[in-house]
């Protein structure tokens, strides 16, 4: 009996109790579409990170993260290269060395990440070339090249 008249109570206003509804579906279709859209954006935040960045594994001293102590950093010898290269879990290698840097100019000073490349090696295993819109692309035969980002540029 309750149930018939909960029922009837609900369509006495079909106007409030259709907008009730539609607001209903449009809310839950709004949470659902922003969370759908949240995790696609870190999805894809993530594959650009290891695509561009850090690439799938780094393997440095256990205490570099915490600090980037230059005195941590960890120097692959050739015969570690080639060993990583001939393992088949291993599609591409490359060796870099990162720390913190500070970049001045004459109006201002940030503190940034600077990293050491071996060029030739680094396009195998990351797209960076790909993205450079203005200047040339780091080449082996020219020691002490530096590429920035633009907002560095700037």
């Amino acid at each position: 009996m309750i149930l018939i008249m909960a029922w009837r109570n609900i369509w006495r206003n079909k106007t409030r109790s259709l907008l009730v509804m539609f607001s209903i579906v449009i809310g839950l279709w709004a949470g659902l579409f922003a969370m759908a859209f949240v995790k696609g954006l870190y999805e894809q935040n993530i594959k650009d990170t290891i695509k561009n960045y850090l690439s799938h594994y780094q393997v440095h001293h256990p205490q570099f993260a915490m600090d980037k102590d230059i005195n941590k950093s960890f120097i692959i010898q050739k015969n570690a290269v080639t060993t990583l290269r001939n393992d088949l879990r291993v599609k591409e290698i490359s060796p870099r060395f990162i720390t913190d840097a500070m970049m001045a100019s004459p109006v201002n000073a940030v503190g940034i990440s600077a990293i050491g490349i071996i060029p030739l090696m680094e396009d195998s295993v990351t797209r960076i070339y790909q993205r450079i819109i203005e200047g040339s692309h780091l080449e082996a035969m020219k020691p002490n090249g530096v590429l920035i980002g633009e907002k560095n540029a700037k």
